[in-house]
């Protein structure tokens, strides 16, 4: 689960000597990380996130028309059909890929182009050779099963609700799914950045690096 990945990257910090360092996260490891800096905000000089997770609060709450629409996306993105189904019965469809090169990559490939900024001319994210690259990593591991279960193991083992101290930087990049609005997100996190960039989707590492490092760059400049 999130929460024992955590514990065993703090572990794995502790052994290659890293009193305190820097966590970024997307996508499971925006969710690894906020862990991260709960369970050991003392170690965790700052958070950085380009997924962001968060509650939808209570009451609702008055939003610009740029934070409502990512509070439609992100409500719908909670009732994620891969995510329901591999949340609930993980293994049927493990086995099934596990045993199916080509079932394989037809899955992984329909994530990869569906979660990339297809605006991008020639993106990265949708070069085939990169999606069969991701798929190839998964078949002669075996470890379809593996990721499928991550799935499972957060719903049964959940991340605690607690709120993040530490300082936390986002970059929100133009197409990422999971993005939860600022509001929200100041909500359980202490966010002193809040970066918007213009391209850019769900592996912005991939799809525009140089402005991905460009903004983890800049927010661990800022913590010095």
């Amino acid at each position: 689960s999130p929460r024992r990945i955590a514990a065993l990257f703090l572990e794995l910090m502790s052994r290659l000597g890293h009193d305190r360092f820097i966590v970024q996260g997307a996508n499971w490891g925006s969710t690894i990380g906020t862990v991260m800096a709960q369970d050991a905000p003392e170690r965790v000089i700052g958070l950085h996130l380009n997924s962001v997770n968060a509650i939808p609060p209570a009451e609702p709450m008055p939003l610009d028309p740029g934070d409502q629409a990512l509070a439609d996306r992100y409500v719908t993105l909670l009732d994620a059909p891969h995510f329901n189904l591999l949340s609930k019965a993980p293994l049927g469809i493990a086995h099934a890929l596990n045993d199916s090169p080509a079932g394989l990559a037809a899955w992984m490939g329909e994530r990869l182009r569906d979660w990339a900024d297809p605006d991008i001319h020639d993106n990265p994210g949708l070069d085939p050779e990169w999606i069969v690259g991701n798929a190839a990593l998964a078949w002669f591991t075996t470890t379809a099963a593996t990721s499928s279960m991550l799935y499972r193991e957060a719903v049964l083992d959940p991340a605690p609700p607690a709120r993040v101290d530490v300082p936390t930087a986002v970059a929100a990049f133009a197409k990422e799914l999971v993005l939860a609005p600022r509001a929200w997100a100041e909500q359980q996190y202490n966010i002193v950045r809040w970066t918007s960039h213009q391209a850019g989707g769900h592996f912005p590492a991939v799809e525009v690096p140089d402005a991905f490092v460009e903004d983890v760059r800049q927010f661990a400049a800022a913590l010095r």
